[in-house]
């Protein structure tokens, strides 16, 4: 099994937290951006859609855009595919930023409804639920779909893998088992939390708090640590059959998945009032 990697490594987060890439991401950070990281690089979020992807690299820090959210006259840009780009230098960092407004506004056009949701259940559990987020959108190769969120939680200690569906999303049927997909990559016997995705997971959390981001304590991260499942539904269609036959494909899975409904509050309630699902 491949090794998990997330975090940045040290010459890029230094150049991240004191360096000359700071005003880059306060900047992101001043427009409400949620930032993230990756395998030595991170994604600035607007909703669901990455504003930016900036990496470390051995000489500047590379900076990418979606083409169709690149502004005209926003110079200085390579490349004809589909993610121009720009290494990072102090005047390329003040024309992205002065661009910022109308590089987001392009991208506005482009978010779906559940990136939406997404995103205000990672803003509605920052503080005094059970659950804090920790990273988002996670790709793993082998599995042909991303997870919305990770998630850890202090009391009881539990790891969370986090699919969110919003009513009327036919995928709603088939969300047990992408969620035990990633379950499983996190914790592939039951056993617990994976040794290297628990180390990769700290390292994360500590380089979001020393850079002045929101995180969970990096204490709370353990190998061996239990691995759940929760499904966010968000607005279900009573009259759809999509939830019943989400509720049959968990029965038949050899871990539980739990369930959440909600209208509007999207704060995580206490594990106790979770549904397991097929039950």
């Amino acid at each position: 099994m491949k090794p998990f990697d997330r975090g940045l490594r040290e010459p890029f987060f230094t150049q991240l937290r004191s360096g000359h890439c700071r005003p880059l991401l306060d900047a992101l950070v001043a427009r409400g951006l949620d930032v993230r990281l990756r395998g030595n690089y991170l994604n600035a979020y607007d909703d669901g859609q990455s504003i930016a992807k900036v990496s470390g690299s051995r000489t500047l820090p590379k900076l990418e855009l979606h083409r169709a959210y690149l502004p005209a006259g926003l110079e200085g840009f390579r490349g004809r595919g589909t993610y121009p780009w720009i290494r990072c230098t102090t005047e390329s960092i003040a024309r992205f930023v002065a661009a910022l407004p109308d590089i987001c506004a392009l991208a506005l056009a482009h978010g779906k409804t559940e990136d939406k949701v997404e995103r205000a259940f990672i803003d509605a559990n920052a503080d005094g639920t059970p659950l804090v987020c920790l990273d988002r959108q996670i790709k793993q190769s082998g599995i042909g779909h991303k997870l919305d969120v990770v998630a850890v939680m202090e009391q009881p200690r539990r790891f969370v893998v986090v699919e969110i569906k919003v009513g009327g999303d036919n995928r709603i049927q088939r969300v047990p088992r992408q969620t035990l997909d990633y379950m499983e990559l996190m914790d592939p016997d039951g056993t617990g939390l994976r040794v290297d995705v628990a180390a990769s997971y700290r390292r994360v959390a500590r380089q979001l708090l020393d850079l002045g981001l929101h995180a969970p304590d990096p204490g709370w991260i353990e190998p061996g640590m239990p691995v759940l499942g929760l499904v966010l539904l968000h607005r279900n269609n009573p009259r759809s059959k999509l939830l019943a036959r989400a509720h049959a494909q968990a029965r038949m899975l050899p871990r539980p998945i739990y369930l959440w409904q909600t209208e509007e509050d999207l704060r995580v309630p206490v594990l106790g009032r979770w549904t397991r699902m097929g039950s």
